[in-house]
């Protein structure tokens, strides 16, 4: 079973490094629908599809194919012959298909590792034949880009980590929370900031477990986080004028409220008047015709 195979080795060569534009192993947006980097134009012998990523070692141009299934990023080893790659994207195209439509009906991990493992089977491969490795894509408002936990062979740990970040970032049902320009209005400055923390935990975790110093880690999210001050600065700028706004806005609205309660009661004590008034008068009336 492919969930219950062992190891956690990293990702080795031309896409092991864990900072820089690398570790962003399959960028994506906030829906997680990941994909790999296509691109435009190159040297001869690179492809530029979607789902596969060519790079050169020493003048010798491989190939990798990959896909991003609710944001648990699949990669096979990589390999000169083109062709034996396409094949090993076109494996892993209908287990995506199949994994989706099963978890509709049953967990996602469940229907990840049953039906990953019987299409492979179909296609003539294995996991440990493509060399397949997994890892987490994710998306955080409060460093302003994408990160991914260490490519490894190791799923059911991947899917570990992919459990807890679901259960803090996302959900199988609901809408998935916003990572953009509007994180502060969906929730508060606290709450996103609690919540990246833990991110960052499970996010060091990862790549603790796969070999990084906790220095080197912290190091680097540092960096990251610096980066991305200045806008997190400028939104929540913007977060605390609309909210002043906002209550600028309610005590209007109060004050109209007010005014209007008052213009109501002075326009019934007006009515009790007119009839107290009329009462008397019927009154004096009947008096005289007595």
């Amino acid at each position: 079973m492919i969930c219950d195979a062992a190891g956690a080795a990293t990702d080795d060569g031309e896409d092991s490094a864990w900072s820089g534009d690398q570790d962003l192993q399959a960028p994506g947006g906030h829906d997680g629908s990941a994909e790999f980097a296509r691109p435009r134009g190159g040297p001869p012998g690179v492809t530029s599809l979607r789902g596969l990523k060519s790079f050169r070692v020493n003048g010798v141009t491989y190939h990798r194919a990959g896909i991003s299934i609710s944001r648990l990023v699949l990669t096979t080893r990589a390999d000169r012959d083109l062709g034996v790659v396409l094949d090993y994207h076109v494996a892993l195209v209908s287990a995506r298909q199949q994994i989706l439509a099963d978890s509709s009906d049953a967990s996602f991990e469940g229907a990840f590792c049953a039906r990953l493992a019987a299409v492979l089977e179909e296609h003539g491969f294995s996991a440990r034949g493509m060399g397949l490795k997994f890892n987490v894509t994710l998306r955080h408002g409060w460093i302003n880009r994408a990160i991914s936990t260490p490519a490894v062979t190791d799923l059911a740990a991947v899917l570990e980590t992919w459990r807890r970040m679901r259960d803090i970032l996302w959900s199988e049902t609901a809408r998935p929370k916003a990572h953009n320009q509007y994180i502060y209005y969906a929730r508060g400055p606290e709450a996103v900031r609690a919540e990246w923390r833990r991110v960052r935990d499970i996010y060091v975790a990862s790549w603790r477990s796969a070999g990084r110093t906790e220095d080197e880690i912290e190091t680097w999210l540092g960096a990251q986080e610096q980066a991305a001050w200045s806008l997190t600065e400028k939104r929540l700028e913007r977060w605390n004028q609309s909210r002043l706004q906002r209550e600028e806005h309610l005590q209007r609205a109060l004050a109209r409220g007010e005014r209007r309660r008052e213009a109501r009661e002075a326009q019934r004590l007006a009515h009790e008047d007119r009839l107290a008034r009329h009462a008397a008068g019927r009154e004096r009336a009947a008096l005289r015709l007595e």
